[in-house]
């Protein structure tokens, strides 16, 4: 009974922390090892602690087991040699029952603690999230509304925070500013941390038509980040809290 409290613990504990390093973060928690790797700590500590009580209590029961078989035991002796020749056999199937019931456990509990690190990891570290914002820089074409925030003269887009295999789109309007048929193009630049551009990638969905003198366009750029246990890799490795990089669009005379 109680060793299935126990596991019930146990699972609810996992559910917690996929909560933690799921629901939340739509909530805006924001990663940050500051926070995750105590958090990390004491979870681990927690499910190895319970795992050693389920073992405690399921050796416990076995033994109790045996005790119950020793007093009938004693009862047996009274009824003669044939009567004690039974327990034996008893005895020893008892006690086979006994190894095979602690080889169980063991697999058990190491199956258990190798799907506890594995949630651990994937909520740990799938769960990564990391907040940006970009600079729009414009050259004869001038961009607003939408996702874009002008603030002192200069277009930002907030892309929020992102996570492993993330695709994130932000529409806006481009208004041509040339006095004769542009075409657009784009160009990314600037990122900090610079690697981590090995890992993003930036498209729109301009179809490349010409824009005629003054005419706006809507345009939603997409970017769309890496789901490889390389980017994972890099974020913790170089402790990556955040990120930004400069998104260029100019016109071009056609």
């Amino acid at each position: 009974m109680a060793d299935g409290i126990l596991t019930v613990l146990l699972i609810l504990l996992i559910q917690i922390d996929q909560i933690v390093h799921g629901t939340l973060y739509n909530y805006g928690l924001t990663f940050s090892t500051a926070w995750a790797e105590p958090y990390w700590l004491v979870f681990r500590i927690s499910i190895v602690l319970i795992i050693v009580a389920i073992s405690v209590i399921s050796v416990g029961e076995l033994r109790t087991h045996r005790e119950i078989l020793c007093r009938v035991r004693k009862v047996l002796l009274l009824t003669g040699n044939r009567l004690r020749q039974g327990l034996g056999k008893t005895a020893k199937s008892l006690h086979r029952s006994r190894k095979t019931a602690l080889l169980m456990l063991a697999v058990a509990t190491i199956t258990i603690i190798v799907n506890a690190e594995a949630a651990i990891w994937l909520s740990g570290s799938h769960g990564l999230l990391v907040p940006s914002i970009g600079t729009i820089q414009t050259l004869d074409v001038e961009a607003y509304g939408g996702d874009v925030t002008l603030k002192d003269e200069m277009a930002y887009i907030e892309w929020g925070a992102i996570s492993v295999g993330t695709v994130k789109n932000n529409t806006f309007y481009l208004r041509s500013a040339s006095n004769v048929n542009v075409k657009l193009n784009l160009e990314v630049a600037n990122w900090d941390p610079p690697d981590i551009a090995s890992y993003m990638n930036l498209t729109w969905n301009y179809s490349g038509r010409l824009l005629r003198p003054g005419e706006v366009v809507p345009i939603t750029l997409t970017l769309t980040v890496s789901s490889s246990d390389d980017f994972i890799n890099y974020v913790m490795t170089n402790d990556v809290s955040e990120f930004s990089f400069d998104v260029r669009i100019y016109a071009s005379k056609w």
